[in-house]
């Protein structure tokens, strides 16, 4: 992975922190914090086996994270067979549980970012399209779990990004207005439910999309990984400091 490089300040809307004294930092977890490409080429495959369809190429599949379930399933089977999502959605389901935990990696800079914040004193957590339970055993495994305070998974809402509800629902829960927040995510996904729920953005490229695709929307910063963030946050919450 490369080194982080400088942030590069959004060309659009003017999404700012550091304006209002930030209290949390909220994250999405695939591509983001952790590499969980395998385990989900490996879960997907299973699962349209197992209805019947044909295996998709890795590229094919890793282009799709951040899309959702279903959309996901629309995009790889096709439309004709939206009628087998919720037989192939057990399926992944079934091989999630036995393989994504061993098949997630943390990127080398997020636990101790996580920690870092933490320490800091901000209300940390996870907004994502990963089933809930899969993000609580991965965070477990590192010893990460204590260090979010919130966690809001695919499982656990009724409207998937980049409708806001998930990213809304775990403000709340912490007790955070949305100008008080931060949400880091890899896609461009990420970025339009944040627009949506009036949170300021950051963009990491960990994930597959580049950075061109962050331009249009509104952004505090597009981040190489992870290791910029704690340097993001210091400037932008020096007196007159603006990322």
């Amino acid at each position: 992975m490369q080194g982080s490089e400088k942030p590069l300040p959004s060309r659009r809307g003017n999404a700012r922190i550091g304006v209002t004294p930030l209290r949390a930092v909220v994250f999405d977890f695939d591509l983001t914090l952790a590499d969980t490409r395998q385990g989900i080429v490996q879960c997907v495959n299973y699962a349209l086996e197992g209805i019947g369809l044909p295996e998709v190429s890795y590229e094919t599949v890793a282009a799709t994270i951040g899309d959702g379930h279903r959309d996901r399933f629309l995009l790889l089977a096709g439309a004709q067979h939206a009628a087998r999502f919720d037989e192939y959605a057990a399926l992944y389901q079934q091989r999630s549980h036995q393989v994504m935990e061993a098949l997630t990696f943390f990127y080398p800079p997020a636990p101790a970012v996580v920690r870092a914040l933490k320490q800091r004193g901000l209300k940390l957590a996870i907004v994502s399209s990963a089933f809930h339970l899969r993000i609580e055993q991965t965070l477990g495994k590192t010893g990460l779990r204590d260090c979010f305070d919130v966690i809001v998974g695919y499982d656990d809402v009724p409207a998937y990004k980049p409708d806001p509800y998930g990213l809304l629902e775990a403000l709340q829960r912490l007790g955070c207005a949305p100008a008080e927040s931060l949400y880091v995510g890899d896609h461009t996904i990420d970025a339009e439910t944040a627009q949506r729920a009036g949170v300021p953005f950051a963009a990491v490229l960990t994930g597959m999309t580049p950075r061109e695709a962050f331009v249009p929307y509104p952004s505090v910063a597009i981040l190489q990984d992870l290791e910029g963030l704690p340097g993001l946050l210091n400037h932008a919450q020096r007196p007159g400091g603006e990322p």
